[in-house]
């Protein structure tokens, strides 16, 4: 992971500094799939580490059952039945972000964690203050923008199956 270690800057403060345990490489960020769940539709993100790879059907399968019990548990009137599912193949830990649309331009999460390649280990970590990484963070913020060209501001109303149709791929 990292650590943190202080140094007092030029005028005697002490500062904290950041050092990495690992150099920035680039990750995968891909489209896996749209999930048809009762009641909801999700778009469904892998991301790897260069020293792992996409999530395997074992994986996909997993998740999508705790995407259905969480989802499904959410009160009718407070969604639009819309999600976008982040698997993240971390370094040292495999991620999963649940996130739905409420209040017409607000995103809600559920997050677990746990070991890799273990997802019968996911834990539920929601209530704990963790957001997101860096590369999670531009799913987030592509689909923060799909969202609003497609249903906030597009001239012919909400077009919940446009929004759908905008799909995220880079190498960040």
């Amino acid at each position: 992971m990292w650590r943190r270690e202080t140094a007092n800057n030029a005028r005697g403060l002490e500062v904290g500094l950041l050092s990495l345990t690992e150099s920035y490489r680039p990750r995968e960020i891909r489209f896996l799939d749209l999930w048809e769940l009762p009641g909801w539709r999700a778009k469904v993100y892998g991301i790897a580490h260069h020293s792992r790879v996409m999530p395997d059907g074992a994986m996909a399968g997993h998740v999508r059952a705790m995407a259905l019990d969480r989802l499904s548990s959410l009160e009718i009137n407070q969604h639009y039945g819309l999600a976008v599912i982040i698997i993240h193949m971390a370094r040292e830990t495999d991620i999963v972000s649940i996130t739905w649309w409420t209040w017409e331009n607000v995103l809600e999460q559920a997050l677990f964690i746990g070991p890799p390649g273990e997802p019968a280990r996911l834990k539920d970590v929601t209530g704990q203050g963790l957001l997101a990484c860096v590369w999670e963070l531009q799913i987030h913020h592509f689909e923060s923008l799909a969202w609003l060209r497609t249903v906030l501001s597009n001239p012919q109303g909400p077009d919940l199956d446009a929004y759908l149709s905008q799909r995220f791929r880079a190498v960040v």
